[in-house]
């Protein structure tokens, strides 16, 4: 660990929550411009958030977040339908082959025996590699899953097992772990934080749709509920990013981390949560059990 007085070492862990990923986008890049992309060393990735990982990985968060204004399903039998055929294909053409220049973690879970794996994607990855596992990153349950490797073995979402995966990052040198999550009662686990106390890491963990209405859930797919997400998630990743990081001494900044999560603890308590993401939390909560750190 960096023993810099001033946060020069960030990785981003980036959860999934399907629809709502454009709200996860749209703040993570309002902290990638207060505090420089060069400072952003690593993601670790789940669900949606291996798309908006590979984005960022790839310096395109601009055109991704242009899919996600463009975007429109009305209902979510047209949405699996489009990703089973159209979905990938479209994305990864807009973004194009670019090279990562931040390597990112993408997770998954494994069938049958419910395993989590975290795969390393880096700027020697082959690009087809690449797009093989941030499509099996998010193999949704009943929607587009299961999905293949290229050694026949099955994989779903990695959000299964691990929706805000810091597990990854506990070992890099960094200074912060910031998890920009999409429910509100997340709290990383025991392990997590005894661990970044123990190296000196801070690790701040944010609803990025804390503020959202409720209407806008996981599948709130239509392009007018995507657009408003996007720029919730902006107007709220500015007011959180000229906070935390108005410097970047590391003092200042886990002093306003603490004050920030302090004044959001009866929102967040309060908040009804995501019919979705409700799910993942108990199905966290199994694999947690049944696989302990």
């Amino acid at each position: 660990m960096s023993n810099k007085a001033n946060v020069e070492k960030i990785g981003l862990v980036l959860s999934g929550g399907l629809a709502r990923g454009a709200c996860q986008l749209a703040f993570a890049n309002e902290v990638i411009k207060k505090v420089g992309r060069d400072r952003i060393k690593i993601l670790s990735c789940s669900s949606i958030g291996s798309l908006n990982g590979y984005a960022i990985a790839t310096d395109s968060v601009d055109t991704m977040l242009a899919n996600y204004c463009n975007f429109d399903c009305e209902s979510t039998s047209e949405f699996r339908f489009f990703i089973k055929n159209r979905l990938f294909r479209k994305v990864f053409a807009s973004l194009g082959n670019k090279t990562i220049d931040i390597p990112f973690y993408v997770s998954a879970t494994r069938l049958p025996l419910f395993q989590e794996y975290y795969f390393y994607l880096h700027r020697d990855s082959p690009i087809r590699e690449v797009k093989s596992l941030v499509n099996i990153a998010m193999a949704f349950p009943l929607v587009n899953g299961p999905k293949r490797d290229q050694a026949k073995r099955s994989y779903i979402d990695g959000g299964a097992g691990d929706n805000v995966p810091i597990y990854p990052l506990l070992d890099q040198d960094l200074d912060l772990i910031l998890a920009l999550h999409l429910y509100p009662r997340f709290r990383p686990s025991e392990n997590a934080i005894l661990s970044c106390q123990k190296d000196g890491k801070i690790l701040l963990d944010v609803d990025t749709t804390l503020e959202e209405p409720e209407e806008h859930s996981s599948f709130s797919l239509s392009q007018t509920d995507l657009n408003e997400m996007v720029e919730d998630g902006a107007a709220y990743g500015k007011q959180f990013a000229d906070f935390v990081f108005q410097d970047m001494t590391k003092e200042g900044i886990e002093a306003r981390s603490f004050e920030w999560t302090r004044s959001k603890i009866d929102l967040r308590r309060n908040k009804t949560r995501d019919g979705l993401l409700r799910l993942v939390e108990i199905l966290n909560l199994f694999f947690s059990m049944r696989y302990p750190e």
